[in-house]
């Protein structure tokens, strides 16, 4: 099963997988369809879930259903069937009177029951399971429909055979998207054939649904550049949390480049440098061995993470363009505040509102002023100390 949509959030990429998963076992097991285990994968632009040795069809078995009471089973004569027998016969396949048994208080019938295919199963759950996705924010399209982005393709096979249906108001169909820019024959649209065919043509194009196999890509591909320059990584940015969790989820096909700027700007504080890096451009800092996250000394060169087969050289121009408007911006707001010290500020305060009956910032400030001595010394404080 692969859901196809417009570029996710990187939050929605590992939440979506999740439930799709869940999901899918949840739908297999509750049918009693025997399988493999379950995996899924997840991109930006797809979530791909793939069960190995799902059975070709439900069990068929028999099983002993209990119908109506007896007393409400038969007509006055104690032969003929009463319309609630009558619906529990039809209900159950069309049972005739000389299959139903009289035990104890009800009526009881062997039914066996035949097993469906797994074609007719997942055909009549996929479109719930798709559509149960839910999302902190979504977006409204075809009516009705939400999601995280817009559903743009859907593909479902079992085996050789494709399964119709239709989910989010999209229809799936017999194809799957490939890398925009990707160097495949076929173009950015693919036929596919069976399942094993789908897993073939991802990788053909080198897009790699596996989070943690992306996340090894990328984080050995950036501890090698950072290398390069006689840097590393800060190792906080791969760990659980850290900007990798992030950046995996950006990309479907990760080509990390090593980019540089401009060392006049080691001048300004290496929170500001960092911050522009990672929460703007979600770039991995490079700095100089030996020293912890906190005080080892920043190298002027950066890591991007690109997108599939790419022009390195015009990729790390493009960035290190960006990058210096960037640091050009911090680095003027940056001096504008240093001019002047945080006394310097306080009267501003008197323009924002601190609560409408409470008066401004300002006003708050003054009494935390007053109030700060006073609290000290009932701490034990002395009055130098406060």
């Amino acid at each position: 099963l692969e859901v196809g949509p417009e570029e996710l959030p990187a939050a929605d990429v590992s939440t979506g997988a999740a439930q799709l998963v869940k999901a899918v076992e949840a739908c297999l097991d509750a049918a009693g369809l025997s399988h493999g285990a379950v995996t899924v994968g997840a991109t930006p632009r797809r979530m791909v879930v793939r069960v190995p040795a799902l059975a070709a069809a439900q069990d068929s078995a028999e099983e002993r259903v209990r119908g109506p009471p007896v007393s409400k089973a038969f007509e006055a004569d104690g032969v003929t069937l009463s319309k609630a027998c009558e619906g529990f016969c039809k209900k159950n396949g069309g049972l005739t009177a000389a299959q139903l048994e009289v035990d104890g208080e009800y009526v009881w019938a062997t039914v066996k029951r035949v097993g469906r295919s797994a074609t007719v199963v997942l055909t009549e759950a996929l479109p719930g399971i798709v559509g149960g996705l839910n999302f902190p924010k979504t977006m409204r399209w075809n009516g009705n429909d939400t999601f995280s982005r817009p559903v743009r393709w859907l593909l479902a096979m079992h085996g050789e055979y494709h399964l119709p249906f239709t989910a989010l108001g999209v229809p799936s169909g017999t194809s799957t998207r490939l890398l925009r820019n990707t160097t495949s024959a076929t173009g950015p649209v693919a036929e596919v054939s069976d399942a094993a065919h789908h897993a073939a043509l991802l990788v053909a194009d080198t897009i790699e649904v596996d989070c943690d196999a992306r996340r090894h890509v990328i984080w050995t591909a950036a501890v090698e550049l950072a290398a390069s320059v006689s840097g590393q990584v800060p190792s906080s940015a791969g760990e659980a949390g850290g900007l990798i969790d992030e950046v995996v989820n950006l990309v479907e096909s990760p080509t990390p480049i090593l980019g540089s700027f401009d060392p006049a700007f080691l001048a300004l504080p290496k929170e500001v440098l960092v911050m522009v890096m990672r929460k703007h451009q979600r770039y991995f800092p490079v700095e100089s061995p030996g020293g912890g996250d906190d005080d080892a000394p920043l190298l002027p060169h950066f890591i991007t993470v690109a997108n599939g087969a790419v022009d390195p050289d015009a990729v790390r121009r493009g960035n290190e363009s960006v990058l210096k408007a960037r640091y050009e911006d911090a680095k003027f707001f940056y001096e504008a505040d240093t001019r002047k010290t945080l006394a310097d500020f306080k009267p501003e305060l008197s323009g924002i509102t601190f609560q409408t009956d409470l008066g401004t910032m300002l006003q708050k400030t003054e009494r935390v002023e007053k109030l700060a001595p006073a609290l000290a010394k009932m701490l034990g404080y002395t009055d130098a100390e406060a």
